[in-house]
């Protein structure tokens, strides 16, 4: 993966990382959420993603909720400053009973710069009473680049629910990635 900010293309994500077009999407590039980069569509009506400023834009109180309770502040120093930080993330959420099993794909892309930067990247699930839900987590960048990636995902997961995570990174050997996940397990989820 090698592109600058304005080369970042759904064909390059492709060619650089694991891919389904089924999935539903949310690209953040630099830290920000691509709206022409995202598909937010899946099989399943069930499922709902977002970036964080329009969850708190419209009603946002089961993110406003979430957001901080599993992964906090005072138990880790790089997570205080990626809340502190938190200018753009993603939410996600399954409604409870959700007989499908849909993936999600959320990527966070560093692109080529002339100097290193900073990004944090925040990621909030929720997976609903006994409904399911794959999440796809990549991190990509390019070759040669410095850059530091401060990352935290929260997850929740209601009784009986499943959730199976996984985290994809290409990014510069010569970056710096912190990577932060917090998971609350209830009852009989997995």
């Amino acid at each position: 993966f090698d592109a600058d900010e304005s080369a970042v293309s759904e064909q390059a994500l492709k060619s650089a990382l694991p891919w389904h077009d089924s999935w539903a999407r949310l690209v953040f590039v630099d830290g920000q959420h691509s709206q022409s980069l995202s598909s937010a569509t899946a099989a399943d009506n069930a499922l709902q993603v977002s970036d964080l400023p329009a969850t708190f834009s419209t009603d946002g109180k089961l993110a406003r909720s979430l957001l901080g309770q599993q992964a906090n502040i005072e138990d880790d120093g790089f997570t205080a400053v990626n809340t502190a930080f938190i200018r753009d993330g993603a939410f996600v959420t399954v409604a409870d009973n959700s007989s499908a099993v849909p993936t999600l794909h959320i990527v966070y892309v560093t692109t080529k710069r002339g100097e290193a930067i900073v990004t944090h990247p925040r990621s909030l699930v929720h997976v609903g009473h006994s409904s399911s839900l794959t999440v796809v987590e990549s991190y990509v960048g390019p070759e040669g680049s410095r850059y530091f990636t401060n990352a935290v995902t929260e997850i929740v997961a209601q009784d009986g629910a499943s959730v199976e995570h996984y985290r994809y990174m290409k990014e510069s050997p010569e970056a710096f990635h912190i990577g932060n996940t917090k998971v609350v397990l209830n009852r009989d989820a997995t």
